[in-house]
């Protein structure tokens, strides 16, 4: 009887345990996801501006732009 206590306790410990990994993993995702939404916007910004100091440049020097 005192060896099926000790087994019970020791599952429902591994169980809570379990539990609180699948929680922290799960949190870990959700942060993961955050950031890689985040670098995504950074990257179409850094695109974008890229893209509009091409067209400054070519605005600024349209000279190259006929030379062409």
């Amino acid at each position: 009887m005192v060896v099926q206590l000790g087994i019970a306790i020791q599952q429902a410990e591994l169980l809570e345990q379990t539990r609180r990994q699948a929680i922290e993993l799960t949190e870990t995702l959700q942060n993961l996801q955050k950031t890689q939404t985040q670098m995504i916007q950074s990257e179409k910004m850094a695109s974008l501006g890229q893209l509009v100091a091409g067209f400054a440049h070519e605005i600024n020097h349209p000279i190259n732009f006929m030379a062409i």
